[in-house]
């Protein structure tokens, strides 16, 4: 387990620096809505995250185990990872920090 976090975490943040840090930062300081973010949530991340966060196996990863950045989560969202969709062009930068917002609140407390 620890492993797979740590591949997990690996590829997270070669994700990460891959993504226009600039939008990156942008997203990070827009005031955002976790309601809004829990919407989203069931939209686009949902099916494959379950909607507490906890995954399936062979699909997506437990999210509320494993430690991420919000520059981390933001980038995977941006970018996508290993059999994870690219959000970039689906969702707006707003989407991105209410499903942030969404996600801190209520999946992985930081």
């Amino acid at each position: 387990m620890k492993f797979a976090s740590l591949v997990l975490l690996s590829v997270v943040l070669l994700f990460c620096v891959g993504c226009g840090s600039s939008q990156v930062d942008t997203i990070a300081k827009l005031t955002a809505n976790a309601g809004a973010g829990k919407v989203a949530w069931t939209k686009s991340c949902a099916s494959c995250h379950a909607s507490d966060g906890t995954g399936q196996s062979g699909v997506a990863p437990d999210l509320t185990k494993t430690p991420i950045s919000d520059a981390s989560f933001i980038g995977v969202v941006l970018n996508g990872e290993s059999t994870m969709p690219a959000f970039k062009e689906t969702l707006s930068n707003q989407n991105i920090a209410d499903l942030l917002a969404h996600f801190r609140a209520n999946i992985q407390k930081k």
